[in-house]
């Protein structure tokens, strides 16, 4: 087990480099370690427990990080969505709005967007679809003019 964790913590960047998208595996480590009885605790080196300690509060304050972007990023687009009819009733006159939406959105990484709910990626979508409706529309239009 004690080889499993300098293994596994050998994998992994250096601590400055982590991000939140790495709390998975580090926590796995972590779990590990925990799980091990105090004897076997003993072969893991003094280095690789330091090392662990450092990954952990590293990942710990990225998650933070992370929520607090995808919470404020959700927030923006509530307010932006509160601004707006329901997806069904918008116009090309939205279209700023929308698009809006959709760069605070994309702005997040992989980790913090599966932070966001469902309803407000939902939400999101429904607007982008209309809007891609609408446009779609008005090419049309344009074109048989």
């Amino acid at each position: 087990l004690a080889k499993s964790v300098d293994n596994m913590l050998g994998q992994l960047p250096a601590v400055e480099s982590i991000t939140a998208d790495y709390e998975p595996l580090i926590s796995q480590v972590a779990e590990l370690y925990d799980g091990m009885t105090d004897y076997q605790k003993g072969f893991v080196s003094d280095e690789a427990v330091k090392t662990l300690n450092e990954y952990r509060a590293k990942v710990e304050e990225e998650v933070k990080k992370a929520k607090t972007a995808a919470e404020n990023v959700t927030q923006s687009i509530q307010n932006i969505m509160e601004q707006l009819p329901s997806a069904d009733q918008i116009t090309l006159e939205d279209e700023d709005l929308i698009n809006r939406m959709g760069e605070l959105y994309d702005s997040l990484n992989s980790y913090q967007k599966n932070l966001v709910s469902s309803d407000v990626t939902s939400n999101l979508k429904a607007y982008q679809d209309q809007l891609a409706t609408l446009k779609g529309g008005q090419e049309e239009t344009e074109t048989e003019a």
